[in-house]
């Protein structure tokens, strides 16, 4: 059998691989038009087996019918006849290229080469190629999507008007051959512009046959089910010739069996002289395991080279440890702290300098490993910029006294003496104890007066202005004159200034100093560091707003304007309205609240005492249901609504499909009362079968009709005909030549009723028909299956529920749902009702919103009113540690720039000039209260940063912002 192989190797030459038993013969030279040709094999394809395909100009291959429509609709290509596109592309070979076909025994090939686009010129160069097998491939050199009214190509087939539901496939991801082995009346894809990707492609397809197909890959005549056992090799398959390759060519599972000397097999390993290179020995064949033993057992002409591998000269048999790597061998240069033993010493290299410890770049504790001098423990020599002892440094401080030494760039003067140091004290010994370039501490700064431990009364040697005879100069933080004090009582309220060590912290306000009274003016005047505590200014409870904030109450933390409203008669968020926001306040003002009933509290026309308006899809009157009384609505849940015909919807025993009963009542809303029961005249003969008529399906046959000697009660007596030879065997009124189809079974014979027990009772040759277990409308399902409807073949539990036409479609008890106008979740409201989330009962309008990042209320906006939502749009909510979330002033991060407006605007806990970015010192910058003297706190400061701090001090109060 002949055929293009699926192999891209083969796409140069496989256009022009034309079988030696055909001859090409052109196309018609037309556009838009097919030519037919008859084959000399039988191609099954879609269920029918074709002798005469029609091959169209525009890229098809069709079946029982020519389509020369050049447009590639989808729509087309699903229709009648059964098609094959290649691709499907409007070609136009008038304008240049070839279209040409190829006919033999087995199979058909059209080849289209160099054939532009009408549209959009091009060339397109592909095939397709028909098997007897049914198989087909579509080779696909080069094509074009086209840029004209229809941008469009398909490839693939498809079985005509049967293939309009089934899906495509992308063809250039398809394992190949292309099986559908579910839905096999098409396979196919649509391809737009930018979308072609099937260039240099060939696909295979098995047809239409859902069990696949066989192809013969090798073109020798045989098929892997033929026996083939190299379906790649054309030399090899059942019957051929058998040579001495080492092969099985004949396929009968022996490798070169045959005649003569070279066939035979003398150490029986399974190789004969063709391919044995030793036939004595049974160890040594073609793929023999390789042995240290001076032989070529593989027949591979080399002798023992799976011993070396590496060809490094030393084989595995003579002690080369890893005989895959040629630098590894006995003797080769070792490579150290690399993980690899070179020289097959049986470890690597760690130690390179012998000192007796391994490398710390391999995990030793030697910090040098090309010094042998150099090692945990050898003697360290202080100030040589080496680490002898790998102690991590060197030895810099030799007398231990925490200095390193000047001749190792310290600043240590004696590294022989523990007390000589930058820290030690100086005394009269002739010594610069304090390393400071002088010894025994002398008048450095000539102001007369000796300073340090040699009897000096100087408290500050370093400026001649400091010494017991200079004039002390007040509030300036200096102890001018050594008598050990300033003069710090600025403001004479008898309490010395902060920065000079006493506790007024603020010296030139007489009215502040610790116990002074606090006043509300944004002044901390007891000095305790809490301003306007006890006042109007000050937040007693702590809840980040005060009374001149806004509190109503200031004793209460959960009452502040940023308190969330509760139902329970308290104005929490002081905005003078209690309960807003809450169930139990009225929002829409129309006397409900949601804890009275209402259901959208944002909506008037919606509470417990509305009316429900029909067809607004919400539900007006809050009782849980929706537009409860309109046509739309199955008020008494029988599956249908007025707008579905029922006929009645008050009553769930009446809708269409019901069963009728003898009531004068038309259950099943067909117009007839009382049809097909016991009180209604089937046959208009004016009798029912409570009035007598012993079959209402005959006119003739009722209490007074004649009764003539037929073998039928006509008259309905109960008797047949006197003296008729045909017998009534099981009594029931009929014979046999009436019609009674088993006259042994007196429940059997036309008149009677048909039970569902699987036998025609009323002999009409359908069986169980009336009854539950029959599938009276045809549509797979009867009433004991489960069909609410087995009039309607539209309505069963096997149908998609059909949205807005007021029918119970597919039988679960629902009508509409999964409409916008069905409230799917129960919660009151439809998607026509303003329903966000109909799958939701907790959405809906009016629902309460909760912190959960959904918009519960369905108003466009997620989590308002919550503490997750940011109310005042600073870019922080409560819940992300904004204190005041209705100011969009307020919020962390911001700036505490604002000193006098009683708002905490960082967020931070200090309001106003209790915050640092208004002027509180830090920690850092107050002096310290413990045992200090001027020398160390005072006279050591920058001047600078004491006139800062003596300002901030004094500073009044700032500007205030307006909100």
């Amino acid at each position: 059998m002949s055929r293009i192989g699926a192999r891209l190797a083969c796409l140069t030459f496989a256009l022009a691989a034309v079988p030696s038993s055909a001859s090409a013969t052109a196309m018609s030279f037309c556009d838009d038009c097919s030519t037919t040709v008859n084959l000399p094999f039988t191609f099954p394809f879609c269920g029918t087996n074709w002798n005469q395909v029609h091959l169209s100009s525009n890229g098809q291959v069709t079946f029982g019918g020519q389509n020369n429509d050049w447009s590639p609709s989808l729509g087309e290509f699903h229709q009648n006849p059964a098609r094959i596109g290649i691709p499907w592309n409007d070609t136009q070979v008038l304008s240049g290229g070839s279209e040409e076909y190829f006919v033999n025994s087995d199979s058909l090939e059209m080849v289209f080469t160099n054939v532009p686009n009408y549209w959009s010129g091009g060339f397109n160069t592909y095939s397709v190629e028909l098997f007897d097998t049914g198989a087909f491939t579509i080779t696909i050199t080069n094509a074009q999507v086209g840029n004209g009214p229809q941008p469009n190509a398909i490839v693939g087939y498809s079985c005509g008007s049967s293939s309009s539901g089934a899906p495509q496939v992308d063809l250039s991801s398809e394992p190949q051959p292309i099986v559908n082995n579910t839905t096999y009346n098409s396979v196919y894809q649509v391809f737009t512009i930018g979308s072609w990707d099937l260039n240099n492609t060939v696909l295979e397809f098995c047809g239409t046959d859902p069990n696949g197909c066989i192809f013969d890959e090798d073109e020798d005549g045989f098929t892997e089910d033929d026996g083939d056992c190299d379906d790649n090799d054309p030399l090899v398959y059942p019957g051929a010739e058998e040579l001495c390759d080492g092969i099985d060519n004949d396929c009968n599972g022996i490798i070169d069996d045959g005649v003569g000397p070279l066939f035979v097999d003398a150490d029986g390993d399974g190789f004969t002289l063709c391919s044995d290179c030793d036939d004595t020995l049974v160890f040594i064949y073609p793929g023999a395991p390789e042995y240290c033993d001076g032989l070529d057992n593989d027949c591979d002409g080399l002798i023992d080279e799976d011993s070396d591998t590496d060809f490094d000269g030393i084989s595995a048999c003579s002690g080369d440890c890893n005989d895959a790597d040629p630098t590894i061998y006995p003797g080769a240069p070792e490579i150290p702290y690399d993980a690899i033993d070179q020289d097959c010493s049986g470890s690597d290299l760690v130690d390179l300098d012998f000192d007796g410890y391994d490398c710390v770049c391999v995990g030793g504790p030697d910090c040098n490993d090309l010094n042998p001098l150099v090692y945990p423990g050898a003697p360290e020599i202080p100030y040589d910029g080496q680490d002898q002892d790998c102690d991590g440094a060197d030895l810099v401080d030799v007398d231990g006294d925490g200095y390193v030494a000047t001749a190792a760039g310290g600043d240590d003067c004696n590294d022989t003496n523990a007390l000589i140091n930058p820290a030690g004290i100086e005394i009269c010994n002739s010594l610069d104890d304090d390393c400071d370039g002088f010894i025994d501490d002398q008048d450095f700064d000539g102001d007369g007066y000796l300073a340090g431990p040699c009897g000096g009364p100087d408290c500050n040697d370093a400026d001649p202005n400091i010494n017991p005879g200079a004039t002390e100069i007040p509030l300036n933080g200096i102890d001018e004159d050594c008598d050990g004090s300033d003069d710090a009582d600025g403001d004479g309220d008898g309490y010395d200034a902060s920065f000079a060590g006493g506790p007024d912290c603020n010296d030139n306000d007489p009215n502040v100093y610790p116990g002074a009274p606090e006043i509300p003016d944004f002044i901390d005047n007891d000095c305790d560091g809490i301003i306007d505590e006890g006042t109007i200014n000050y937040d007693d409870d702590g809840d980040g707003y005060t009374e001149v904030g806004g509190d109503c109450d200031d004793d209460d933390v959960t009452i502040n304007p940023s308190a969330i409203e509760v139902c329970d008669g308290v104005d929490q968020d002081c905005d003078g309205v209690v309960d807003d926001g809450t169930d139990c306040f009225d929002d829409d003002g129309d006397g409900f609240s949601e804890a009275t009933g209402d259901c959208n509290d944002a909506d008037a026309t919606m509470n417990p005492g509305a009316t429900e308006v029909i067809g607004n899809g919400v539900d007006d009157d809050c009782d849980g249901l929706v537009d409860e009384g309109g046509d739309a609505t199955d008020d008494d849940g029988d599956g249908f609504a007025e707008i579905g015909g029922d006929c009645d919807d008050a009553d769930p025993a009446v809708f269409p499909g019901a069963e009728e009963i003898c009531d004068n009542v038309d259950q099943d809303c067909d117009g007839v009362i009382d049809n097909d029961t016991d009180c209604f005249d089937d046959d208009g003969d004016g009798f029912t079968e409570e009035e007598g008529d012993c079959n209402d399906a005959d006119a003739t046959m009722n209490p007074d009709a004649d009764d003539p000697p037929d073998g039928i009660d006509n008259n309905c007596d109960g008797e047949l005909d006197p003296g008729y030879v045909d017998d009534d065997s099981d009594g029931d009124g009929w014979t046999e030549l009436a019609g009674d189809c088993d006259d042994a079974n007196d429940a059997v014979h036309p008149a009677a009723v048909e039970v569902c027990d699987g036998i025609d009772q009323d002999c009409d040759e359908i069986i169980d028909e009336e009854t539950d277990c029959f599938d009276d409308d045809g549509d797979g399902v009867s009433e004991d299956d489960g069909d609410c409807h087995d009039g309607d073949p539209a309505i069963s539990p096997d149908e998609d529920e059909e949205p807005d036409n007021g029918i119970d479609d597919d039988c679960d008890g629902l009508v509409d749902e999964g409409s916008d106008r069905f409230d799917d979740d129960g919660d009151g409201f439809s998607e026509e009702g303003g329903d966000c989330d109909d799958g939701d009962d907790t959405v809906h309008p009016g629902a309460e919103e909760i912190a959960d990042g959904i918009d519960n209320d369905c108003d466009g906006l997620i989590d308002e009113g919550t503490d997750a939502f940011d109310d005042d749009g600073d870019g922080f909510s409560e819940d992300e540690g904004d204190c005041d979330d209705a100011n969009g002033w307020v919020f962390p991060q911001a700036a505490e720039t604002e000193c006098d407006d009683t708002y905490d605007d960082d967020c931070d806990g200090d309001v106003d000039r209790a915050d640092t970015d208004c002027g509180a010192p830090t920690d850092s910058e107050l002096p310290s209260t413990g045992d200090c003297t001027c020398e160390s706190n005072i006279a050591g400061a920058d001047e600078a940063t004491l006139a800062g701090l003596l300002l901030l001090l004094l500073l009044g109060r700032g500007r205030r912002r307006h909100r």
